[in-house]
């Protein structure tokens, strides 16, 4: 089991930026940070020149009467936070890749997931009845807006996540899948609804791209064989992707990842894309090895 990890923050000027600190240390290897982050099993006593600083910043920021106390910096803001799009097509591997990255996070409290609601649509057999024909694209794309955007909510209300990676976005759901699917007064509903939603604003946002060919990603939709998905094709695969280029090509922030790779490859293509694109980096992933992965990979994975 990864061990727990706590926060501090870097207003103090005897720490440095952000840390985690590990009750435990890991079972076989000692975890490696970047530059912005470092791994301490215990802080460090606090010494007299550090306490009076405290002493001075704890007297400076005393809230007013009646105002809640909250210590300054331990607890993120939603504007402090990072928000990154993990998109691709239908096949391309993201849960598969969310799994991994979980993994090698073990548990790191800045490090918040948002995975795809898609056991909530399957459960109701939302998927199914969409791919049968007995459910209106519209009535499907507004309630997957709706539980896109409560999982996003929660994930960007967790007072200690500095990086959320998002499984998809609301923006590609509406470029990609109702830019394909809804017209006329469907697509007005959609808009007026996704306009109405609000969402706190984050520190920045950027995009990951997975690509993977038409033609393996039509081999892995029939493999993994999720629920109503036997009625996926080829063509619908190819308008999908088409749409996800010109999503793609409207973004300023913005990777592309090979996505046909090993799981463990295209987790480090991802980890390396985003640190490229968004500071504060993210801490150096514990890969496991290629042929480890065998377990985070089931007969529901896009893999």
């Amino acid at each position: 089991m990864a061990p727990a990890v706590v926060l501090t923050h870097v207003e103090d000027p005897y720490a440095s930026h952000w840390s985690c600190r590990a009750r435990a240390p890991y079972a076989d290897e000692a975890p490696t940070f970047d530059d912005h982050w470092t791994c301490r099993e215990r802080p460090p006593p606090v010494s007299t020149p550090r306490k009076t600083f405290l002493a001075r910043r704890a007297a400076a920021s005393t809230p007013d009467v009646g105002q809640p106390m909250r210590h300054p910096g331990v607890l993120a803001l939603p504007q402090d936070k990072t928000l990154v799009n993990l998109e691709g097509n239908i096949g391309a591997g993201k849960s598969t890749l969310l799994r991994v990255l979980k993994a090698a996070y073990g548990g790191c409290s800045a490090v918040r997931f948002v995975d795809e609601p898609v056991a909530q649509w399957e459960r109701a057999g939302l998927l199914a009845a969409l791919y049968a024909g007995k459910m209106s694209p519209a009535a499907f794309q507004l309630t997957a807006m709706v539980t896109r955007a409560a999982a996003l909510k929660e994930a960007l209300a967790d007072p200690f996540a500095k990086v959320i990676i998002s499984e998809r976005s609301l923006a590609s759901d509406r470029a990609v899948f109702a830019e394909t699917q809804l017209s006329g007064a469907d697509r007005d509903a959609y808009d007026l609804a996704y306009e109405t939603i609000e969402l706190p604003a984050v520190a920045a946002t950027a995009t990951v791209l997975l690509e993977c060919p038409v033609e393996e990603l039509t081999r892995r939709v029939a493999r993994r064989r999720r629920d109503g998905e036997n009625h996926v094709s080829g063509e619908y695969l190819q308008m999908l992707e088409a749409a996800h280029e010109r999503y793609f090509a409207t973004l300023d922030r913005a990777s592309r990842v090979d996505a046909s790779a090993a799981p463990d490859d295209v987790a480090r293509g991802v980890v390396n894309a985003i640190n490229g694109l968004v500071a504060p980096s993210l801490p150096k992933p514990r890969m496991r090895s290629p042929t480890s992965v065998a377990d985070l990979v089931d007969n529901d994975s896009d893999v």
